[in-house]
């Protein structure tokens, strides 16, 4: 036996699956809102991956919708906290010199 992950597939939901998804959220919110965070601990969540037979298909799981890309942060925090948040533009390498530039440039404005 092997350990394989599910594959994304599109698919549109049908407006019965919808209204029964937002009654369960609604259900879920009122539940926080009660029990507060204790209610959130005692969440398992699932995973994609299970153990299938050789020879078998992978099992496949629904994707919503395309990523929206990744961007990079810097976050600059002393003891007391949060000093400076910087987005790092798109294609940008983060090294020594980019690093202390920032630092250096936008700590001096703070």
């Amino acid at each position: 036996m092997s350990k394989v992950c599910s594959r994304w597939v599109p698919r549109f939901l049908k407006d019965h699956v919808w209204e029964t998804r937002v009654r369960c959220l609604q259900k879920f919110v009122h539940r926080y809102d009660r029990e507060g965070e204790e209610f959130l601990n005692r969440i398992v969540p699932t995973q994609s991956c299970i153990w299938k037979i050789p020879g078998t298909p992978p099992p496949k799981k629904a994707r919503v919708q395309k990523s929206g890309g990744k961007h990079m942060f810097m976050f600059f925090m002393d003891r007391k906290g949060m000093i400076l948040q910087h987005q790092v533009p798109d294609d940008q390498t983060v090294t020594a010199s980019y690093y202390s530039k920032v630092l250096r440039r936008d700590l001096m404005q703070a």
